[in-house]
């Protein structure tokens, strides 16, 4: 089964969601194994990401038992989910980009802090001799 035909935009059904879910289940249960093994990741997470495709996959099979049917927002027309990703993750990259340039505005702004308040301790103490110097 696909998820979309040539002609135009086919829902993705609870049906190809299940199906998508054990896929993936299969893949996990295919790779974690090895990425535990060699290091990359710990038996735990492995552990928990397994539990939680599988999780996902019983959801979608009880709303399917019970005759439920896909909720609108999992319909999208091809290429229209790549979209909404690189839109995403375009989100994502101006949000670090911002993250960053607010951290050099930080930065600057401590620097330039700094030289007003070592200024303004000069002009004190200059004040200071000043007044030294006025006295008899």
């Amino acid at each position: 089964m696909t998820l979309f035909d040539g002609a135009g935009p086919m829902p993705i059904t609870l049906e190809a969601q299940v199906e998508v879910a054990r896929r993936e289940i299969r893949f996990r249960e295919y790779v974690y194994p090895r990425r535990v093994r060699d290091g990359k990741m710990a038996q735990s997470e492995a552990d928990q990401q397994l539990a939680g495709m599988k999780a996902i996959h019983r959801t979608l099979r009880g709303l399917l038992e019970s005759g439920e049917q896909a909720p609108e927002a999992a319909r999208f027309p091809p290429g229209e989910l790549t979209k909404l990703q690189t839109q995403a993750a375009q989100g994502v990259m101006l949000k670090r980009l911002a993250t960053a340039a607010m951290k050099r505005l930080d930065q600057e702004n401590e620097k330039v802090m700094s030289i007003v308040v070592d200024e303004i301790q000069e002009l004190d103490a200059l004040r200071e001799a000043l007044k030294s110097m006025e006295k008899p």
